[in-house]
């Protein structure tokens, strides 16, 4: 084959010929010729413990987005007010994910307050099935959280899989686990769904997004006067009291814990044929949920009963918190299944389909 003049193995071309041929061994004529004028050069080169500027210098690529000691990757998720980037500590090298306010509607005074106050409830938690908080940033204009980054994705996309009964009462046992801590420090969650309950690499279930999340009053209650036009939450998954003048509690998320162990169960929410927001909250209002071994036979009917203890319209008349609710599931599926049912029930990345 034809070899361009000036070209060889393992050398780059300068305009002199091979580099080991080229005169002047003590000048770098192939950084003076490339190089704009008035160029620092040594700025066009990467400092040699920077893996991210070499990366960009061999692909060409940008170099990542810098804020503090963080290089900030690719978007993973955007929300109302914020967008969630995976991103890196420069020092550590440890990954993260970077959720930074990012507020298009509304005052960004206020926005900023309540960024900061989900900041310091996710500081105030310290448990397995809660997701770490790493830093709070406030740099160069940019406000955002950094927390732990799970691997596994949500939950969301096991639904869409399929679980088995006791695959989805390990889920359930770390959701419950998690807002177990959040009770015993004050706090409700106010939103919870698969999509903001993360895996972690080795399957274990993780509470994300405390947005909406409030730290109780000292009678462990809060009062609300929220209306059908404007709740806080999300329709599919709102307590009937999220959307009526009452009392917000422990209860108020085992709420949206029966509808999230009902969707994992049938393989959709019990009000997923209604896409209305205003008539999702109606039916959560005033229509009983269905059990839902009527429309998955290979259900129990104790589990079908569990959820629907949870759905229950009235507060009263669900359990008064995680512990509780957590008791009486290990009590059923042990009597079914023994008592080491968890046992190859643990949630993976690619769980067993429900036969």
């Amino acid at each position: 084959m034809r070899r361009r003049r000036g070209a060889s193995d393992g050398c780059c071309p300068t305009p002199f010929g091979p580099a080991s041929r080229r005169p002047g061994p003590t000048k770098d004529l192939t950084m003076s010729v490339v190089a704009p004028p008035d160029t620092d050069l040594a700025k066009t080169r990467p400092p040699s413990g920077d893996p991210d500027a070499h990366r960009a210098a061999r692909t060409g690529s940008p170099e990542p987005r810098r804020v503090g000691p963080y290089a900030i990757g690719r978007e993973i998720g955007r929300g109302v007010t914020s967008i969630v980037s995976a991103a890196r500590h420069l020092g550590l090298g440890r990954g993260a994910a970077f959720k930074e306010l990012h507020v298009r509607t509304g005052s960004p005074v206020l926005g900023a307050a309540l960024f900061r106050e989900e900041a310091r409830i996710l500081g105030s938690l310290d448990h397995a099935n809660v997701v770490a908080v790493h830093d709070l940033v406030d740099q160069d204009g940019v406000l955002a959280i950094v927390m732990e980054r799970a691997s596994g994705g949500t939950l969301r996309s096991c639904i869409q899989r399929g679980l088995r009964e006791d695959q989805a009462g390990a889920v359930l046992a770390d959701i419950l686990a998690g807002l177990a801590h959040l009770g015993g420090r004050g706090v409700v969650h106010l939103d919870i769904k698969p999509s903001n309950l993360l895996i972690s690499h080795d399957g274990t279930v993780k509470i994300a997004d405390f947005g909406i999340a409030q730290a109780l009053e000292a009678q462990d209650v809060v009062s609300a006067q929220n209306t059908v036009q404007s709740p806080a939450g999300t329709p599919h998954y709102l307590a009937p009291e999220q959307v009526l003048p009452g009392w917000l509690g422990p209860w108020t998320d085992l709420y949206a814990v029966g509808i999230t162990a009902f969707e994992l169960l049938a393989g959709r929410s019990p009000f997923a044929d209604i896409t209305d927001p205003v008539e999702v909250v109606e039916r959560q209002i005033h229509e009983r949920v269905p059990p839902v071994c009527d429309l998955v036979p290979g259900v129990s009917h104790e589990m079908s009963e569990w959820v629907s203890w949870l759905v229950s319209k009235a507060p009263a008349h669900r359990p008064q918190n995680a512990a509780e609710a957590w008791y009486e599931l290990d009590r059923l599926l042990s009597d079914r299944r023994g008592p080491h049912w968890r046992d190859g029930a643990a949630l993976t990345r690619r769980p067993a389909v429900r036969p």
